[in-house]
């Protein structure tokens, strides 16, 4: 396959006519696509579509197992987008089905179906268990942050690869290690600012049990693996 821009399609495919080369305009590349913005479009829309129809999967299987349906999505199911999120600019957007699934299938199911999360509630679910969280993360507001933070970790390598260096030396492993470092530090504290203020907004049964959630091993309870070998 060979990736061109839509404008030189033409010309593209008279150069390479009668060899084995295809020339599009788009084409998957790892977890995600690049190419022409439509062709991306069209195949993270398919993408979230799979993603969707797994999270609905698991909600049915919550119904029944849901601490291993919880689990499952925190340690495996949303990693399956997180490459996307780190490489798309405009993905934020595009993954509303599987927002919607998540907010009202998935934590339904793990509620009993009581009703549908608030968007305070929401909001508290998306944080990490040692905030008081569920560690449910919202696959549309954490794209941008995402993306942002994979802009600044891999800044260093661009720079390497656009000056057409052929080594990576040490010093640019030691701005790329410092790059993910400052990332890190930059999300813990976007994400302790957020859980701050939700708790101001939220009622005082959720306040106190926001509080309690974050002692000292509580979060144990939402970060435990299942597994077989401890009787689960």
């Amino acid at each position: 396959k060979l990736i061109v821009k839509t404008g030189m399609m033409e010309d593209a495919k008279i150069v390479f006519a009668g060899t084995s080369i295809e020339v599009v305009s788009g084409w998957r590349d790892l977890g995600t696509a690049i190419g022409d913005t439509a062709f991306i479009r069209k195949y993270l829309g398919e993408m979230v579509m799979d993603w969707t129809s797994q999270v609905e999967v698991l909600a049915r299987i919550a119904t029944f197992t849901p601490h291993a349906a919880h689990q499952n999505f925190v340690a495996v199911l949303r990693n399956c987008w997180s490459f996307a999120q780190n490489t798309i600019v405009f993905l934020g957007p595009l993954l509303e089905p599987l927002e919607t699934a998540i907010r009202h299938k998935l934590a339904a199911a793990l509620l009993r179906h009581r009703r549908v999360l608030t968007d305070d509630e929401r909001a508290l679910w998306a944080l990490p268990g040692r905030l008081g969280g569920m560690g449910l993360d919202n696959p549309m507001t954490e794209s941008p942050h995402k993306y942002a933070s994979s802009v600044s970790r891999t800044a260093p390598l661009v720079k390497l690869i656009k000056a057409q260096e052929r080594h990576l030396t040490k010093k640019v492993q030691a701005d790329m290690k410092n790059a993910k470092t400052e990332a890190k530090k930059a999300k813990n504290l976007r994400i302790e600012n957020e859980a701050k203020n939700l708790h101001a907004r939220l009622p005082a049964p959720l306040q106190r049990a926001m509080m309690l959630a974050q002692e000292k091993g509580a979060s144990a309870i939402v970060t435990t693996l299942p597994l077989e070998r401890e009787g689960f």
